[in-house]
């Protein structure tokens, strides 16, 4: 811990001595965040580097390289610039009045303190995050190096862009607290609100329209609620902020270590989701904006004259995007090849079916949802039903076609039209009414056009053209409006403008009107945000005062659980149907941990089955375990060491003295069923899992459905062998069973369809 904060302190001191050198002019937060940037950009290039010698997880290196990288670079322009006096940045605390200004200052500052509560009351609980991504981070310090672990099967541990997972490498080498996800995410908040207030300065919009802008975006539910999350959005959202006041920046005073910035963020931000990589419109629109303004001969003399610009911006993009290329190529044979995962929500072959289905139920959910399901209000699983109930009618209607179509050809994973939830939580929520306010601040704009700054309007429409790509893009994706926090993350300036504009016509008509819905939305944004912080599923203040919180999993997986996990120092995690997330918070300092899709030989293997119907119509829940309990077994079996949620963990070889005389001892046998189990259709790769010596006195299992009478058989020794077991409209249930040839006992259990 001593070192990481060594570490942290000596690299941000180096980096904000490296910006102050560069920008000499900027004394104030503006210098944090480019040092912030810096910083970021300097762990990643030590993790690429590092990860070429295959000696990733080298602690004292890891520290040493990446503080002598920011002091080589810091020493360099010391000696240029002897005599500069770098100096703290200055931060004046403002008198506090009883004015708007004060009054929001206090409530960003009370929100943050209880976000603060958060992030000391939860653990990471994200299944990507623990499934995935922190699974990772494991595979890749294991194998010391970046590259795929062969310990690691399947595509889901290696499925995203490769930054986060290097970034959030940084807490986890030092063996810091998994709350610190939560610490970096809030920090992240703090970064898009700084670089939106100072985004809205440079644009000559006033502190008060500035700030309340500021805190209209980053108090909507969806950056309201993930700032204390462990999901990657926030992250590739705040580098895209940082990225884009560089570019505005730099659009301002032409200045190389602006696009330098500029492009080192980009790259960032799409190594972690790509979704930023909409925004090559908002180049094309300036160029548009410039055109118009000064004509085209003017135009192409401002592209030749920066075009050296133009190529130090795309190096340092593909510089920060190094590491996603190298995996892809050494994963996949090419660097711009992603996982299957990633890869199934592409519109390819494009579809203008899918591109219309897409585009009318992400912006139904956008711009309806908050209307049919206001935040706050009772009753919200009825209210979703009827939102879901009307999308499903408009999509089928309009595009003339089935939900059973859209689950299965027009959906990236097989995903119905959805767009409420009845949960509220970092996955259900959406932007309220920040969406509507932008479009008022749109046509307030049009009205002033000869008022308004080009590069005010770029920014704050271009979530309209962001909408439109990733519609057209990609397949229909069950709407996770997180996935759209880069959206809407430099919009604030169009807003502030309305705002500025509207206190300068006080006796218009469009006055009267326009700025009581402001200030409403302002009180719905300032209800709402308490109304997410206290009844937020995943972390809520109002669990934490009625001492209900689960601390992130802990009180729902079972004692027997955590008392074995930390005690067993390598074991085999069987990918079933996801990856058993708790198994993150209760590893040994030093575990190894392998994910093999085989049960592996001389080590733990655990298991874990999901208590969910064979017949559901779900590609991810379409594998399943079924045990059989068989009492005369002597070695190798499985017993089942505890629940987790809705599923239950099974685990054989426990170490001896962890071992009790009375646990059961299981068979467990794998199913799976084709991705839209049918009436009549197969249940395919249906075999053995469980492989021990003392079978070889059983006799081959048997499968049978309620109303089938031919039973179907499985050899102890077969292996994921396929099967012609059908089943039909009126089976409930399938019965399994196996039978000792010495004793002629007979075990059988029934498990439903």
């Amino acid at each position: 811990m001593i070192l990481f904060i060594v570490h942290s302190v000596l690299l941000f001191v180096f980096s904000y001595s490296i910006i102050r050198f560069l920008i000499p002019e900027k004394k104030n937060f503006e210098t944090i965040l480019y040092s912030y940037l810096l910083f970021w950009a300097n762990i990643l290039f030590t993790s690429f580097i590092l990860s070429f010698f295959n000696i990733l997880d080298w602690k004292i290196l890891y520290f040493s390289l990446s503080v002598s990288i920011q002091f080589v670079v810091f020493i360099v322009l010391f000696r240029k610039n002897i005599g500069f006096r770098i100096g703290f940045p200055e931060f004046k605390i403002p008198r506090l009045r009883f004015d708007l200004y004060s009054l929001v200052i206090v409530f960003l500052s009370l929100i943050f303190v209880l976000q603060l509560i958060l992030c000391f009351s939860y653990l990471p609980l994200t299944p990507d995050t623990l499934s995935s991504k922190l699974v990772k981070i494991y595979a890749f310090l294991q194998n010391h190096t970046l590259l795929p672990n062969p310990d690691f099967d399947g595509d889901l541990v290696f499925m995203s862009p490769i930054n986060t997972a290097v970034t959030w490498m940084y807490f986890i080498i030092y063996k810091v607290s998994f709350r610190a996800l939560h610490f970096f995410s809030l920090f992240n908040w703090v970064t898009i609100g700084f670089s939106s207030y100072f985004l809205c300065r440079k644009l000559e919009i006033s502190k008060l329209a500035s700030v309340m802008s500021t805190a209209l975006l980053i108090c909507s539910d969806v950056f309201l609620l993930n700032a204390t999350g462990d999901n990657d959005d926030i992250l590739a959202a705040s580098s895209f902020a940082i990225g884009v006041l560089a570019f505005v920046n730099w659009y301002s005073e032409k200045r190389m270590i602006y696009i330098l910035l500029a492009g080192l963020a980009l790259g960032i931000s799409l190594g972690i989701k790509p979704f930023a990589a909409l925004y090559y419109q908002l180049v094309i629109g300036i160029i548009v904006f410039y055109f118009i303004k000064y004509g085209i001969k003017s135009t192409f003399s401002f592209v030749r004259k920066f075009l050296f610009h133009g190529i130090v911006f795309v190096f340092a993009v593909l510089f920060m995007l190094f590491g996603v290329f190298y995996e892809n190529y050494m994963m996949r044979g090419n660097p711009v090849k992603f996982s299957k995962v990633v890869s199934a929500v592409n519109n390819s072959p494009f579809s203008f079916k899918i591109a219309g289905i897409n585009l009318v139920s992400q912006n139904m959910e956008l711009f309806l949802t908050p209307a049919l399901v206001p935040t706050g209000v009772g009753h919200r699983e009825e209210l979703s039903d009827v939102a879901n109930h009307l999308s499903k009618t408009v999509i089928n209607n309009l595009f003339n076609t089935t939900q059973e179509e859209v689950n299965t050809k027009y959906s990236a994973h097989t995903n119905m039209t959805t767009i409420a939830y009845p949960l509220f939580y970092d996955h259900s929520v959406n932007f309220g009414f920040y969406p509507h306010l932008l479009l008022i601040s749109a046509l307030i704009g049009f009205l002033s056009f000869n008022k308004v700054r080009p590069i005010v309007y770029v920014l704050g429409l271009s979530f309209l053209f962001a909408d439109i790509g990733y519609c057209i893009h990609n397949k229909y994706v069950m709407g996770i409006m997180r996935y759209w926090m880069i959206v809407f993350t430099i919009t604030a300036p169009l807003i502030g403008f309305a705002l500025d504009r509207l206190r300068k016509l006080k006796s218009s008509f469009v006055y009267k009107i326009g700025y009581p819905i402001f200030f409403i939305a302002f009180a719905y944004c300032i209800f709402t945000s308490f109304y997410g912080l206290f009844n937020n599923y995943y972390r809520s203040i109002g669990a934490i005062i009625s001492y209900t919180n689960f601390n992130s999993y802990r009180k729902q997986i079972s004692d027997r659980v955590a008392e074995i996990l930390p005690k067993t120092p390598e074991f085999n995690v069987v990918y079933v149907n996801n990856y058993p997330n708790a198994l993150i918070h209760n590893l040994a300092p030093d575990s190894k941990i392998l994910s093999k899709n085989q049960v592996q030989e001389a080590i733990p293997n655990i298991i874990i089955s999901q208590l969910i119907p064979l017949g559901i119509q779900n590609y991810s829940s379409a594998r399943r375990i079924v045990n059989l309990t068989v009492d005369e077994l002597k070695e190798d079996y499985f017993i089942l060491i505890g629940n987790f949620f809705d599923a239950k963990f099974f685990m054989n070889r426990v170490p001896k003295q962890l071992q009790l005389t009375d646990e059961k001892k299981e068979v467990l046998f794998y199913f799976s069923q084709p991705v839209e189990a049918k009436s009549g259709e197969n249940i395919t790769n249906t075999g053995l899992v469980s492989k021990f010596k003392e079978m070889d006195s059983f006799e081959s299992a048997y499968f049978k459905t309620d109303n089938e009478n031919k039973e179907i058989q499985i050899s102890p020794w077969t292996d994921f062998r396929e099967t012609n077991l059908k089943f039909g409209k009126k089976d409930k249930t399938i019965i399994v069973k196996i039978r000792n040839k010495k004793t002629n006992k007979t075990y059988s259990n029934s498990y439903p369809i």
